[in-house]
């Protein structure tokens, strides 16, 4: 068992009952000396993914709910919905080579995820069917994003995916892709920041 402890582990960021390493831990630095780079900026937490997680620590989940934490990284949305919430989560990512970076913080916070590196364009319907929440951190930093993305947000309502949550800085490709999920399908467009850990950015939610 690997054992952080905020009190001793300067180069670890706790908050909401989470720990999450900074890229200095030792830990990581074993890691990036033995694996290969994730490509695609999976290459730390990136701080717009508290601000998904205070929005669900204030909103909630009901216990037990089917996750899909979208371009998941090194994991901690869907590591804070399974710890505290006991979510079901399916970690998503294009990049395969996060995978130790997400397992190393999986087990750290004591949770179980099930990874899946894949497109989000090859999520199937039965990947997407019953669950409650399909959510991101960070995942529209490219304008050729928007239109995957979107498609897979109203694929998901379709299938009766009752709420949507993506967080981010405030990046053009997100505010179009907020731009057009308001306009087509409801969805709010939120002002977010948080003192500890200090971070600014926007929230899409659709609540159904």
């Amino acid at each position: 068992m690997i054992v952080i402890t905020r009190a001793r582990d300067r180069d670890v960021c706790y908050a909401y009952d989470l720990f999450a390493l900074k890229k200095a831990h030792p830990l990581i630095g074993f890691l990036e000396q033995e694996c290969e780079e994730p490509f695609y900026y999976g290459t730390r937490v990136w701080n717009s993914g508290w601000l998904a997680i205070d929005h669900l620590e204030h909103h909630g989940l009901p216990a037990g709910s089917g996750v899909i934490d979208l371009g998941c990284g090194w994991g901690l949305l869907g590591i804070f919905c399974a710890r505290r919430f006991g979510c079901r989560v399916l970690a998503v990512d294009t990049d395969p080579l996060v995978a130790p970076f997400l397992d190393l913080h999986a087990r750290i916070n004591e949770v179980s995820l099930s990874p899946r590196f894949v497109d989000m364009a090859r999520l199937s319907d039965r990947d997407l069917r019953g669950r409650t929440l399909l959510a991101g951190a960070d995942i529209c930093f490219w304008p050729e994003l928007v239109t995957p993305l979107f498609e897979l947000i109203r694929r998901a309502l379709d299938l009766g995916v009752p709420r949507i949550l993506i967080s981010d800085p405030g990046r053009e490709p997100f505010e179009t892709l907020a731009a057009r999920c308001r306009k087509e399908l409801g969805a709010r467009i939120l002002d977010h920041s948080l003192e500890k850990p200090k971070v600014t950015g926007r929230l899409l939610v659709i609540d159904r």
